[in-house]
């Protein structure tokens, strides 16, 4: 029977939660699966987060951070969330004795770590949901300026920043709103909104 530490998850489950939570429309299972991989392996690496090793015997330990930069023994831990403990090979901290044998152990991350990640995903999704400015044809943009202008009241009369605004959804600059305004009525100097 696995021990799990209060508090913890086993990697492979972290990873699982991970992937679920990063997950992208359209991006399959596997691909999400990878990329919470790669980011756990470089929150270990950079030892903002560290992960727990447990041995059967109830040792605890911790993997050397520069190990998780291994392209061949990290991957394996990532995909059994197991990890052997051998006495000559200097993998963890505190360091094994001498005559240790060979032990099978699994590795954790805390929770607190999990959903900490998990909440810096959901930020991320946030600012992937919002869709980029649309760019006009510059044979739209002159258009589109008279359709937003034709919309206004027939008493007001937009300002530049209203003008700018507008036009910045569709990737227009500023000095192009400008050149277009020239053609329109413009307020008075001082007249307020």
């Amino acid at each position: 029977m696995l021990f799990i530490p209060p508090g913890c998850v086993l990697l492979t489950e972290a990873v699982d939660r991970l992937a679920e939570a990063r997950r992208l429309a359209g991006k399959t299972n596997d691909d999400g699966k990878h990329a919470a991989q790669a980011e756990l392996r470089g929150e270990f690496y950079s030892d903002t987060i560290s992960p727990l090793v447990v041995s059967r015997s109830g040792g605890e330990y911790k993997i050397k951070r520069h190990n998780w930069g291994n392209d061949e023994l990290a991957p394996t831990w990532f995909e059994y969330g197991e990890f052997w403990l051998i006495a000559h090979e200097y993998l963890v901290d505190p360091p094994l004795p001498m005559f240790h044998e060979k032990e099978l152990a699994h590795i954790f991350v805390t929770d607190h770590d999990l959903r900490r990640l998990m909440a810096k995903q959901e930020v991320k999704q946030e600012y992937s949901d919002q869709s980029p400015p649309v760019r006009l044809a510059k044979a739209k943009i002159e258009s589109e300026f008279r359709r937003w202008r034709e919309q206004q009241p027939s008493d007001y009369i937009p300002t530049e920043v209203d003008d700018t605004e507008h036009m910045k959804k569709f990737s227009v600059s500023r000095d192009t709103v400008r050149e277009l305004r020239k053609g329109y009525p413009r307020r008075p100097r001082g007249q307020k909104k």
